[in-house]
């Protein structure tokens, strides 16, 4: 009987011990390293900074890069369900809110110009992103209680992916499209709103939850791929919309309707987000190939074969894809041609490079700095405590991190300023029709002028007409009044069947009009 216990007591242990080894997190506390190292690598300290977390259960679920208007910023999620915008640049914290439950099961975040979107289970939650508020709020009709957020049809099985108008997520084998609402209108009108329900009271809750449902994320469209399943986030480029699957199936999805108008197989499954710049995806897969897909010319513009399968995101910047193959090293590969540069076969990860280094990390945890011309080792440091590496593709800048809360950032010694490595194509904001009427205002203006004008010119022999008109009548008048013309007119009227085809009085005198419009007594 005791064997038998103990029996069941192991297995209990190793379901307990299994959970956490879908992420494993190693606690540690590491220290920041001295100056005298950091020259002997030609480093210095950026900043260093400490995100609150709750004790060792809690730590950092998520670090993110994201591009900003000046300089990028760092997004952190906890896994308490914190997150935190930090300046990427200073180090200094921006904001921190709540979101959802502690210990929720979420996805990357997903951002645009003016907000962040945060996935927790089923649950979308948007956040302001100058100051971190919730924008989106949910109310029970029946507790009349209001939560932050709202809920989807199902749980996302990936990151989803946002601009300013559109929000994609990925649902198993679907993909689903929602409207972005104007949320600054939306936040006045739920200030008009919330000074209505001081004014009315309870009734004017009614309205409030009408103006909420008018300002949700609106179901666009979906799109269902039998069979498959998109485990990573999707990307947005000239009208389309994106997306691989797990079996290697790239679809493209006009993004306004929702259908797809393009695909193709890869030889191999896709474990590994995607990289992109501008309208390439570089997509990295478990059959060794990197391949880059133009979307605008809707076709493979090359690939490239590397040694073994690619198991982490490709680094894009403007020049460069830093490329990792499992068990192989680190490929630095020409962008425009697809080409080998170099080969490292120590380096395990990509962290960032300037126009002289290249840093990574080995698969010790060995901070390695490598020449950006040869790929060579120049370098190497013991920062295996720091245990969470932050690829950076847009500047030069990279960030340490470790489940403490600590975050480390450093950069070469004589680049103050942030080195961009990656530009981004200005959005071409497309001008409202009011500003489009405005230079054809003074146009307009004087158009009506000269349109009066010509009207007065053409009024101007009418009304000669008119007053020559005016003024034979009164000649008429004149004549009809004396008796002289009175016996002219008789005269000439009896006159008129004996006198036919012949003109009336001597030379130069005008023939009468006839109901035919012709003279009378004369020729035509």
């Amino acid at each position: 009987m005791k064997k038998h216990l103990a029996a069941i007591g192991l297995i209990v242990l190793t379901v307990t011990v299994a959970w956490p080894q879908e992420g494993v997190r190693i606690f540690t506390r590491p220290s920041t390293p001295s100056r005298e190292v950091l020259d002997r690598l030609g480093l210095t300290l950026g900043w260093k900074a400490r995100v609150p977390v709750e004790g060792m259960r809690d730590g950092f679920f998520t670090l993110q890069l994201l591009p900003g208007k000046d300089q990028p910023q760092l997004a952190v999620q906890t896994l308490a369900g914190s997150v935190v915008l930090l300046d990427a640049e200073t180090g200094d914290t921006l904001w921190r809110t709540s979101v959802a439950d502690p210990y929720w099961q979420g996805q990357p975040v997903a951002w645009n110009d003016t907000n962040l979107f945060v996935l927790k289970r089923a649950m979308l939650f948007v956040l302001n992103r100058a100051n971190g508020k919730h924008r989106l709020s949910t109310r029970n009709e029946f507790t009349k209680f209001t939560y932050d957020g709202v809920l989807l049809d199902f749980a996302p099985s990936a990151a989803p992916v946002a601009d300013d108008k559109i929000l994609v997520a990925c649902l198993g084998d679907r993909l689903v499209a929602y409207d972005m609402p104007d949320w600054e209108r939306a936040e006045a009108e739920l200030k008009g709103a919330v000074r209505e329900i001081k004014i009315q009271g309870d009734e004017a809750q009614l309205s409030l939850a009408e103006r909420l449902e008018r300002f949700r994320p609106m179901h666009k469209w979906a799109h269902i791929e039998p069979g498959n399943k998109f485990e990573q986030a999707p990307a947005l480029a000239n009208g389309a919309v994106a997306a691989v699957s797990h079996s290697g199936l790239m679809v493209f999805v006009e993004r306004k309707e929702g259908f797809a108008y393009q695909d193709y197989k890869l030889s191999g499954g896709v474990s590994v987000a995607t990289g992109q710049h501008g309208p390439v995806l570089y997509v990295g897969s478990q059959d060794a190939t990197l391949y880059a897909w133009n979307i605008v010319s809707e076709g493979l513009a090359w690939r490239f074969l590397s040694g073994g399968p690619i198991l982490t995101k490709p680094e894009v910047t403007d020049k460069d894809v830093f490329l990792v193959s499992d068990r192989v090293g680190l490929y630095r590969v020409d962008r425009a041609s697809g080409r080998e540069v170099w080969l490292n076969k120590q380096a395990e990860r990509f962290l960032s490079a300037n126009q002289k280094f290249v840093y990574g990390l080995d698969r010790t945890g060995r901070l390695l700095v490598l020449d950006y011309a040869r790929g060579t080792t120049l370098a190497a440091y013991d920062m295996r405590d720091w245990t969470i590496a932050v690829p950076n593709e847009l500047t030069d800048r990279f960030y340490l991190a470790s489940q403490d809360g600590q975050i480390l950032c450093l950069h070469h010694r004589d680049l103050a300023t942030p080195l961009k490595n990656k530009t981004f194509a200005p959005k071409i904001v497309p001008k409202k029709d009011e500003d489009k009427k405005e230079p054809m205002e003074p146009v307009k203006e004087k158009e009506p002028e000269k349109e009066k004008e010509k009207e007065a010119d053409k009024e101007k022999p009418k009304d000669k007409e008119k007053d020559k008109a005016k003024d034979d009548d009164k000649v008429g008048r004149l004549m009809m009044d004396s008796s002289a013309t009175r016996a002219y007119v008789v005269a000439a009227l009896t006159a008129l069947p004996k006198n036919r085809g012949r003109r009336v009085g001597g030379e130069g005198s005008q023939s009468l009009p006839s109901p035919s419009g012709r003279g009378v007594g004369g020729e035509g």
